[in-house]
């Protein structure tokens, strides 16, 4: 669950203007240019579970990992960091997990316990752990893929040379 978007698109506007072949000095489109941009990046995102620019995401669980596989898969990536990881003690007083208790392997998007340390006992309750990360390929688009960012530009694209059809359309 993404709890703070980018401050930036990872695609400038005159990248899509570029991509959708418009001059330079035609501003008509820019509104709907701009909403694309958005809506292709959150569409390669979620297809991907890449993550452009940094972002905020909260990972709800309700117990700790068992014994068979102890460490927490993580949904998106790249994870830059953990922020938290919160958790309700069997006094059921909301306590936050200290960071000499786990690690991140950040190639295998996993929380994994540390040398010798055990996950803590919990009431078990619907996400009652909660994990704060930041994902994300940094704050600046220069970071991103190339890759990443040619799907984006490809979907704006379509979403401009389309976005008249469903209406040019003879349905009856």
């Amino acid at each position: 669950y993404r709890t703070s978007g980018p401050s930036a698109e990872p695609v400038s506007l005159a990248e899509a203007r570029d991509q959708c072949e418009i001059a330079a000095n035609v501003t008509a489109h820019d509104t709907k240019l701009t909403r694309y941009i958005a809506a292709a990046r959150e569409q390669v995102e979620s297809d991907t579970a890449y993550v452009c620019l940094s972002q905020t995401y909260t990972v709800s669980l309700h117990a700790f990992p068992t014994e068979d596989d102890m460490s927490i898969y993580l949904p998106v990536r790249p994870v830059q960091s953990i922020s938290s990881i919160t958790y309700h003690d069997t006094n059921n007083d909301q306590q936050v997990l200290a960071t000499s208790v786990y690690g991140l392997d950040q190639s295998r998007r996993r929380v994994f316990l540390k040398y010798n340390q055990e996950w803590p006992s919990i009431a078990e309750q619907w996400n009652g752990i909660v994990i704060t990360l930041v994902a994300g390929y940094g704050s600046s688009e220069v970071n991103v893929p190339r890759l990443i960012k040619q799907a984006i530009l490809l979907q704006v694209m379509l979403s401009f040379y389309d976005r008249g059809e469903l209406m040019n359309r003879d349905y009856y």
